[in-house]
């Protein structure tokens, strides 16, 4: 379930609600209109603030969601000055950017820089999961249809494309830039979004999950961001390597023998991910109990030991 959270945290998530609901509501047509110059900053600057507002607690998403189905009902029309919930308005535009961004990337934009594509997409989705409170909710997101289609299989491309540069990155001498380090942490938000859909939404939800994202993919992120040196993004792509790890956990979880063994190839010493002592594997599983990203690969290969012992022991009875 949810994060219910205590008396005084809900208290500061509904005060900053308000705050939020009502600058949307005195300026929606300045900060949402998709035809603004604007519009991809304004938009994703407000769903970051309202995803960190709501944060997966079950009082202000129950809301929301209901609020969200009066707001569909009467088909986003109303005016400015109604009862409707300005977060409804928020999540439309949101939701209307990244439908937009998909035509685009899929209308071959690769040419265009990736933060241009990954900005929209990760803040829709870091905006959706954190509105997912339970597994009733994730399960009616995905019986609408509401999530656009290719939405998940093009956001881990996009990361899948974004991990060599940051390879190069780290292996360079050259200065790194602030935008380059948010760019890193866009690319962890939609994996770790995608990690909360699984969580909450169960097995349904991961077999979703798992028709998008394979464990190729997430391990290949892993092996290219992880550093072999000292920098100042360090801690971003150790945090994006065990996001990735944390999202392969998950959706091994209850999943078929053909992805375990998919899973289970990524971890050969002939692959790039657990090859030698400088592998990513090797890196990320030597900084002890108390590293994440340690739990994060144990993680991985605890789900791996119990799926064997099951199919073991399931084959054996049949």
């Amino acid at each position: 379930e949810g994060f219910s959270g205590d008396a005084a945290s809900i208290v500061y998530q509904s005060i900053g609600n308000e705050i939020l609901a009502g600058t949307i509501r005195s300026f929606r047509e300045a900060l949402l209109s998709l035809q603004c110059s604007s519009a991809v900053d304004n938009i994703c600057m407000l769903t970051n603030l309202a995803s960190v507002l709501y944060r997966n607690s079950s009082i202000l998403c129950d809301q929301f969601w209901c609020d969200w189905e009066n707001f569909c009902q009467e088909d986003g029309m109303a005016d400015a000055d109604s009862s409707d919930d300005p977060m409804c308005y928020l999540l439309d535009a949101s939701h209307s950017l990244a439908v937009s961004t998909l035509v685009e990337l899929n209308n071959g934009g690769s040419e265009k820089s990736i933060i241009h594509f990954l900005k929209p997409l990760s803040s829709f989705l870091h905006l959706i999961a954190s509105m997912c409170a339970n597994t009733a909710t994730v399960h009616s997101i995905l019986d609408s249809e509401f999530l656009p289609e290719g939405l998940i299989a093009n956001s881990m491309s996009v990361c899948a494309a974004l991990a060599p540069l940051i390879s190069s990155l780290n292996a360079s001498d050259s200065h790194i830039t602030s935008e380059e380090r948010s760019t890193v942490r866009l690319a962890t938000s939609v994996i770790q979004s995608i990690s909360t859909l699984a969580y909450f939404g169960g097995n349904r939800a991961r077999d979703w999950i798992r028709q998008s994202v394979g464990p190729k993919v997430l391990c290949d992120i892993a092996s290219r961001v992880v550093p072999q040196r000292q920098n100042s993004m360090v801690h971003d792509c150790i945090e994006l390597a065990s996001s990735s790890m944390n999202l392969l956990a998950e959706l091994l979880t209850d999943s078929d023998a053909t992805f375990q063994s998919n899973a289970l190839v990524c971890f050969s010493s002939s692959s790039c991910f657990g090859a030698d002592s400088t592998s990513a594997f090797n890196v990320l599983s030597s900084g002890g109990v108390h590293s994440e990203a340690t739990l994060s690969v144990m993680s991985v290969l605890n789900c791996l030991a119990m799926n064997l012992t099951r199919n073991t022991f399931h084959s054996q009875s049949e």
